[in-house]
């Protein structure tokens, strides 16, 4: 078994914190946007007229 070059191991790292990054992002952003609508929706029933 060869051992992985340092440039490699950087290389696989990186994309892995990138993807890493990108699903945490798409998690935040979904539940921004279920915040939002969970605000929306008790705004509705408190609004006059």
């Amino acid at each position: 078994m060869v051992p992985a070059l340092p440039a490699e191991s950087a290389r696989v790292l990186t994309r892995l914190l990138g993807l890493w990054l990108v699903l945490l992002g798409l998690a935040e952003a979904g539940l921004a946007f279920a915040r939002r609508a969970a605000l929306r929706g008790t705004n509705t029933l408190t609004r006059p007229g």
